[in-house]
């Protein structure tokens, strides 16, 4: 009973430190969801067969977990809106090598096709 207790306590902590990394790391392109999904179904196991503080503490990392989530799925449709999708297409891709690659002003227009906002102010 005590071991079952444990190896409960263990997983509901573990959804608590899986959801906090997921929320420091949201913004790395919706990776931090993977952390977020496995701290989610741990709390998940916590709230269906731990015991009471165990239930809260799971609960509570369950809680923490489905708001990295969100994060995750926000950072990615930020970013996604970002793009011009426009002009995500071969054409535009091979005419990287009709451009001198090291004129910094050519670089920075052909990747500026890629973005509906102002990117020059981001390169130095």
């Amino acid at each position: 009973m005590v071991e079952e207790t444990n190896k409960h306590f263990g997983l509901a902590l573990t959804s608590l430190i899986l959801g906090g990394v997921s929320l420091l790391s949201f913004m790395l392109y919706g990776l931090s969801a993977i952390p977020a999904l496995i701290g989610a179904i741990f709390g998940l196991i916590c709230l269906i067969k731990g015991q009471k503080h165990v239930r809260v503490m799971g609960g509570i990392g369950m809680a923490v977990c489905i708001l990295g989530i969100i994060a995750a799925v926000a950072m990615v449709y930020l970013y996604a809106s970002m793009i011009n999708w426009q002009n995500v297409n071969m054409d535009a891709f091979q005419s990287l090598q009709n451009i001198d690659q090291t004129d910094k002003t050519q670089v920075t227009e052909w990747v500026q096709q890629f973005f509906k906002m102002d990117i020059s102010s981001y390169i130095n």
